[in-house]
């Protein structure tokens, strides 16, 4: 009795630690479990085709879970790749840009302040030349015969032809001039018509006051002392204008 009470404790010790356990008697089997004691007559086959079956599902699930983790590891890759491409090009994107900005802002600055050549000066932009203004040089220059500076906004007031000498009268508003080196208008309006004539003729008498917004200048337009000019001009207080006279003497 207390053999069979030692037998009977055994198995059971075995059934907790194990779970579940086959005795092959013949070709039958004990499969004795957590559930109790089941008698399977002519059962090895189809215990050892469960057994497999049980180690193929397992295999089966941890090869399903490598393939999630690797293709989760795949996917966390490209995701990495993809935040790295997109922070590089928005970093050549913003480069790009300040580089632009910066050529930009550069080119500005070398526009600025320029001399202009003999068709006039350039305004900075903040004023605009009077609407009724005649601009319209194309008789003058085709009677001079020859390159002529008429500062920007100067208005035709009058021409006059007698045959010998060509007469014109030029009304300048120097409020469109490009100051530089911290000149008042009137002052750029001197130097750009003292400069400009210096180096389009050649000068034999030139006069510029300053102090009482006058001056005159006076050269020879063509080659060989022919063409001589008479350029004199005055700032009138009452119109606000640079006037300008001409007397050319036909060659």
């Amino acid at each position: 009795m207390k053999r069979l009470f030692l037998l009977f404790s055994m198995l059971a010790m075995i059934i907790v630690l194990a779970g579940c356990i086959n005795l092959k008697i013949g070709d039958d089997i004990l499969r004795i479990s957590t559930d109790g004691v089941e008698w399977i007559e002519g059962g090895t086959q189809s215990a050892e085709e469960n057994t497999d079956k049980d180690e193929t599902t397992v295999g089966n699930n941890e090869d399903q879970k490598a393939e999630n983790d690797e293709g989760m590891a795949a996917n966390d890759s490209d995701n990495q790749q993809g935040e790295t491409t997109g922070s590089e090009d928005s970093s050549n994107q913003n480069s790009s840009r300040t580089a632009t900005d910066q050529t930009n802002k550069a080119d500005t600055e070398q526009t600025q302040g320029k001399a202009s050549d003999s068709s006039g000066s350039k305004g900075d932009g903040s004023y605009t030349c009077p609407e009724d203004f005649d601009q319209d040089y194309s008789e003058i220059r085709k009677k001079l015969n020859h390159e002529f500076y008429f500062p920007e906004c100067s208005h035709v007031a009058s021409i006059k032809d007698t045959g010998s000498t060509l007469k014109f009268v030029l009304h300048h508003d120097p409020k469109v001039l490009t100051l530089e080196d911290k000149n008042d208008e009137f002052t750029q309006a001197i130097l750009n018509i003292h400069h400009t004539f210096e180096e389009l003729g050649n000068v034999y008498d030139t006069f510029p006051d300053f102090a009482n917004l006058r001056g005159y200048s006076y050269f020879y337009l063509h080659g060989g002392n022919k063409g001589d000019t008479k350029v004199d001009y005055e700032y009138d207080i009452h119109s606000k204008y640079m006037v300008i006279e001409v007397v050319y003497t036909y060659p």
